[in-house]
């Protein structure tokens, strides 16, 4: 099954999102819930954020049903 992919430059699209729970206590970003975050790329199920640009160039993956749109679209 092919997913469909969002791929979000500054040029063209900002994305941001406000964690706003956390499905399972092991996931990375259960300690950071109420952060906003910077979205790379977003799929059917998850957004791909950027974590701590300002010290490594790292993405992980947010479930969508813990985020929510704070600013930008996806459209």
């Amino acid at each position: 099954m092919i997913q469909s992919v969002r791929r979000l430059t500054k040029q063209r699209n900002s994305v941001k999102i406000k964690i706003l729970q956390c499905q399972n206590d092991l996931l990375w970003y259960n300690n950071h819930i109420g952060e906003e975050f910077d979205v790379t790329v977003i799929t059917d199920k998850c957004y791909w954020a950027k974590v701590k640009p300002e010290i490594f160039n790292c993405i992980n993956w947010v479930y969508r049903d813990d985020a929510t749109i704070t600013e930008g679209n996806i459209k």
